[in-house]
């Protein structure tokens, strides 16, 4: 994967690719933009996914629009995300 965050006007804008591997074996390539802020409660990630895969399995997930949000996960960079269309 690979990941760029620029700095603009108080915020980080992020631009990230990889490459998520399913528990199953499965592989899918997960691209996203979105901020890095500073709030009242700390920093705050939020990002827009977009997921391509050729497995047949999984690919309802290259039909989706989805939007998603930091988490607490120790040492580790985590999100939710949710399918909203």
């Amino acid at each position: 994967g690979a990941d760029w965050i620029t700095q603009v006007s108080g915020h980080s804008s992020l631009d990230v690719r990889i490459t998520l591997q399913t528990d199953d074996g499965e592989h899918i390539y997960m691209t996203y933009k979105g901020i890095v802020a500073r709030g009242d409660a700390g920093l705050y990630w939020r990002v827009t996914p977009t997921f391509n895969t050729a497995s047949e399995k999984y690919d309802w997930i290259n039909h989706i629009v989805a939007v998603g949000k930091n988490k607490n996960a120790e040492g580790k960079i985590a999100y939710d995300i949710w399918r909203v269309l």
